[in-house]
């Protein structure tokens, strides 16, 4: 088993089989600080990660109910609002791995679909640390990932599910400005789970 560098290890990873199989992050500075959290799905069998999405693993069966409503309690409510990820396709015949970018007004109840995530191979769910994200937030958001997963197809390191562009939000320039600094603390964050591999 390959040792995992420091540098991408994030604490909150959950080493039990009870909640499924997930990796957490924070991102972000006050005001604007950011929550993440993996949540693998698969209709089979899965494996528990140590550290990153690559890294060497053990058989353990996932649930997305049970991580996500532990994500979204405490000093939030369960319709918080946010954005979200699903990946499908990993390693399937040679292929990127397909990706979606969504918001939502109540991240459970949107992103947990089951029918949406049965054959997904993880969800992404992301939130503001104080559970207060707007319509104009989630909005422009959801614009940003929709345009860094089509610079990605553009090197053929994703597929993007999302069928038509998605619009930017009418809030004002000095807001996108901070939605922006979250967006690329996210994506850092990302990158060091392993979200991309």
């Amino acid at each position: 088993m390959d040792s995992i560098p420091e540098n991408r290890y994030y604490p909150g990873i959950q080493k039990t089989c009870e909640g499924g199989v997930h990796l957490e992050g924070s991102f972000g500075h006050e005001p604007n600080e950011g929550k993440l959290i993996i949540i693998c799905h698969h209709n089979t069998t899965t494996r528990y990660s140590e550290g990153d999405l690559s890294a060497e693993k053990i058989a353990t069966e996932p649930s997305f109910t049970k991580p996500a409503k532990k994500f979204l309690s405490g000093d939030v409510k369960s319709a918080t609002g946010g954005v979200y990820y699903y990946r499908a396709n990993k390693d399937k015949d040679g292929k990127p791995p397909l990706f979606y970018a969504g918001k939502a007004g109540n991240l459970f109840s949107r992103a947990g679909q089951k029918v949406r995530i049965s054959d997904k191979d993880f969800v992404i769910l992301v939130r503001k640390s104080d559970g207060l994200m707007d319509e104009n937030w989630q909005t422009q958001l959801e614009h940003l990932m929709y345009e860094d997963l089509q610079t990605r197809k553009k090197v053929e390191t994703v597929e993007v599910e999302n069928k038509a562009s998605v619009s930017e939000s009418l809030c004002s320039d000095d807001e996108k400005e901070e939605i922006k600094i979250f967006f690329e603390a996210m994506i850092e964050c990302l990158e060091n789970l392993g979200a991309w591999d």
